[in-house]
């Protein structure tokens, strides 16, 4: 309502007591419609500080402040990736970390990182400003303490406000496999699922493929480009986002583990999972060869079975020179050389011994022929 509203907004800090050595400024507000207390809590005990509002009165307009762009002076920073101009470098910075399949927002603090500029202000005003403000629910018998506004107006409404009512969530079903969502955007981005590729809205531009998310297209593009910023501790792989991180931790770490209902089989990850139930259990082969009539499981298996028509083998040894279609059966190869390596100074020893034993019998013939040729001469 507006009055609970007016209540929320129009406040009158009146300080009663302000201690420069004390952590914590404890201040009450003539609110409208009742009070609340307000909590100032300063991080550094020196500083005499209070925070201000600077919200502009009701019935006055804000005043927007535009940068002027001309021809002849445009935007300062120009992306050389995309066409994204940006005016102050700090911006511009954090548009270069999303190309880097980063957030563009980083904490210098604690190092956390985000993907709105609002979040990442809400963050610094609420865990590292100087002052802090805190709300107190000033509802008889609550006393909860919330850092933002928002967040204090949100729980005042829903929780001791008579007027209001909870509204029952929107759910989305599925018609074709019945799921159900609570987010258009997710429902939106599930249809795709079901649809052909061709009708998939992302396309990449350097190998045609379409993905159903933005998300999962910028993570390819990335991917192309081959920037890899997430390093697991355990042994240095490295990934191209967070949640590929996620997932390869979990295979050191086994803290999620999924098993199979209808087998022994036990997964580190619902993908997987999903792929084996719908291979193994199910049979479903959506991927058939162009050259025969064999259908398989996964596509890595059908791109593989159809270099052996092809005769493609992209993954050739650097000692040798022999080629293979599988990353894999190179990794194999090579443990070969490595065991030649290994006998390297024995095989040359033993070829050294070798070559002076025959070189010894060659003389022993030499002399015995020698020997032969001048009992015959006498």
């Amino acid at each position: 309502t507006h009055d609970e509203a007016d209540r929320l907004q129009n406040v009158d800090i009146t300080v009663q007591a302000l201690d420069i050595h004390a952590k914590t400024i404890e201040c009450d507000a003539d609110l409208s419609n009742g009070g609340t207390s307000i909590l100032l809590s300063t991080k550094n005990s020196s500083q005499n500080k209070i925070k201000k509002s600077t919200k502009t009165p009701k019935g006055v307009k804000k005043s927007k402040t535009k940068v002027k762009t001309t021809d002849d002076c445009g935007p300062l920073f120009q992306c050389e990736q995309c066409p994204r101009r940006c005016v102050t470098k700090e911006n511009f910075e954090a548009h270069l970390r999303t190309h880097q399949g980063l957030k563009p927002y980083v904490c210098n603090e604690c190092n956390r990182d985000f993907n709105r500029a609002s979040n990442f202000r809400s963050h610094m005003r609420e865990a590292h400003a100087a002052v802090k403000l805190q709300f107190v629910c000033s509802f008889e018998g609550c006393g909860k303490i919330f850092n933002r506004r928002d967040t204090y107006t949100a729980h005042y409404r829903h929780k001791h406000s008579k007027e209001y009512t909870k509204s029952e969530p929107k759910i989305y079903v599925c018609e074709d496999c019945g799921s159900t969502f609570k987010n258009a955007t997710t429902f939106k981005e599930h249809r795709y699922k079901h649809a052909p590729v061709e009708e998939h809205p992302f396309k990449c531009e350097e190998c045609g493929k379409r993905y159903r998310s933005k998300r999962s297209y910028n993570e390819h593009k990335i991917r192309h480009s081959g920037i890899k910023n997430f390093i697991c501790p355990y042994c240095g792989m490295k990934k191209v986002s967070k949640r590929e991180l996620r997932t390869h931790l979990n295979y050191h770490t086994k803290e999620k583990q999924w098993p199979c209902p209808k087998c022994p089989s036990i997964f580190n990850s619902s993908a997987n999972l999903g792929m084996h139930d719908r291979i193994v259990h199910k049979g479903i082969r959506r991927f058939s060869c162009r050259y025969c009539e064999q259908s398989f499981g996964k596509a890595d298996t059908l791109k593989h079975h159809e270099m052996r028509h092809t005769g493609e083998k992209p993954h050739g040894c650097e000692l040798c020179g022999k080629r293979f279609i599988q990353v894999v059966a190179l990794r194999t190869h090579l443990k070969t050389h490595s065991r030649d390596n290994s006998r390297g100074p024995r095989k040359q020893a033993s070829t050294e011994v070798l070559a002076v034993k025959n070189s010894t019998a060659e003389t022993c013939e030499t002399n015995m022929q020698l020997t032969s040729a001048c009992s015959n001469t006498s």
